[in-house]
């Protein structure tokens, strides 16, 4: 059975269940039909990983598995053989792994990693600790109340920079092994290099930093005023000292 929902989301911890049971806790029917059609891609997208013969399990995450009744997407850990030969992968092999090709025929969220590898045992701590809880308490929060309190800003930023520490430490993991991935580095570091600016971005939007970069721009650089400098690019403000282009000048009365 899948254990009871802790404020709406799975208590911590992998959780081991056949896909009917999962798919019955989930899978029904709510406000809308949404939760039956997700299920449904899973269902193909599974019978394709079992046909390739390099998936082991998958672990399933996302606001599928929580009691949002209108969830996003799925989102996934594809635990793939430790011994995979990546530089022998046929088309029908990589489509089942590739996580540009997962989202263009099934619009989920997949990383993709050989099992006790670095970048498995991140994953699956972010998805047991951390992913969860930054995209519920948010949502719940928007439909709740849109104005943030100081203690939920600070925890959801806490939250967040503790995921991207763990896609941090995958990305350079997987940068040391590059010679094990071959042609496939660029498919396998993607994993983590795209869930580190998506979740930068988060933390912006949330500070405000995202509004303010678009009313203000982005400050210059200390390189960049100094080579403004040595260009004899910069302008005289009104009391004729020298301000960069861009930068805010004012007059001493």
């Amino acid at each position: 059975m899948i254990p009871p929902l802790e404020d709406g989301v799975l208590p911590d911890g992998v959780h081991d269940r056949t896909f009917e049971e999962m798919t019955g806790a989930f899978g029904q029917i709510q406000r809308s039909d949404r939760r039956i059609r997700l299920t449904a891609k899973m269902k193909d997208h599974l019978d394709e990983a079992r046909r390739s013969g390099l998936v082991l399990a998958v672990i399933v995450d996302g606001s599928y598995t929580t009691a949002r009744n209108e969830p996003d997407d799925i989102d996934m850990i594809v635990v793939l053989k430790p011994d995979l030969a990546w530089e022998s992968l046929r088309p029908f092999e990589y489509n089942a792994v590739s996580k540009r090709m997962i989202r263009q025929m099934y619009r989920f969220d997949v990383f993709a990693y050989p099992e006790g590898s670095v970048e498995y045992d991140k994953y699956l701590e972010l998805f047991q600790h951390v992913r969860l809880y930054v995209e519920y308490t948010n949502e719940k929060r928007r439909a709740e109340d849109p104005t943030m309190t100081e203690e939920q800003l600070d925890a959801a930023i806490r939250r967040t920079n503790e995921a991207i520490a763990l896609m941090c430490s995958s990305f350079v993991a997987t940068a040391r092994d590059r010679a094990r991935y071959k042609n496939y580095y660029p498919m396998i570091a993607s994993q983590s290099v795209s869930e580190i600016f998506k979740l930068r971005k988060e933390i912006d939007d949330m500070i405000g930093l995202t509004d303010y970069v678009a009313e203000f721009g982005v400050p210059m650089t200390n390189e960049e005023i100094d080579a403004l400098a040595d260009a004899g690019s910069l302008h005289p403000d009104a009391n004729g000292r020298s301000s960069p282009v861009g930068e805010p000048t004012s007059a001493l009365s």
